[in-house]
């Protein structure tokens, strides 16, 4: 009899357990699915650079648009930022359009032109604040993070990582241009 209610207790604290996960998968696939809605059309949203320009990304519509998230010290970012920037040589026809935002707040204004200029990139810098705005409003987990956007603002492919990344990317462009 007590070897009954031991079993009973222990399926009671299992089923208990298993209802507490599948709510927190529950909450936590909408409040992914509510976010990816965020990605989905930059036209309205506008930054800060470095260089203290403010731009609006509604402007750049009819360009394909790649937002890279990225951040200095990122070991993995260092292996697409050069790609990056034979990109942007390779597509300088304006018909593309980039700009890094860094996650990290200890990159400062100095390093990321020189990290800019050592890639003889044009790109537009920028750093997300203390409160990870812009990260957050993007829904970016890892670094390196690389958006790009069709010519009406729409998301073509949202890129986590490094694999793949110089023909996923030419791929998206030639495809959109």
């Amino acid at each position: 009899m007590n070897r009954k209610k031991f079993f009973k207790r222990e399926s009671t604290v299992g089923f208990i357990f298993l209802g507490v996960v599948l709510i927190g998968m529950v909450i936590g696939i909408s409040f992914s699915i509510l976010n990816s809605e965020n990605i989905g059309n930059p036209t309205n949203y506008t930054f800060e650079t470095i260089d203290g320009e403010t731009i609006d990304l509604a402007e750049h519509k009819g360009k394909i648009v790649i937002i890279y998230f990225h951040f200095l010290e990122c070991n993995f970012c260092a292996k697409t930022t050069p790609l990056l920037a034979k990109i942007e040589d390779d597509y300088s026809n304006n018909s593309l359009y980039i700009i890094t935002i860094t996650i990290e707040l200890v990159d400062t204004n100095g390093a990321l032109n020189n990290w800019r200029s050592s890639y003889n990139a044009t790109w537009d810098l920028v750093r997300d604040d203390i409160d990870h705005s812009i990260s957050s409003r993007y829904d970016i987990s890892i670094t390196p993070t690389t958006l790009i956007y069709d010519k009406n603002g729409d998301l073509i492919i949202e890129l986590l990582g490094i694999t793949n990344f110089n023909s996923t990317v030419r791929s998206e462009i030639d495809s959109h241009l």
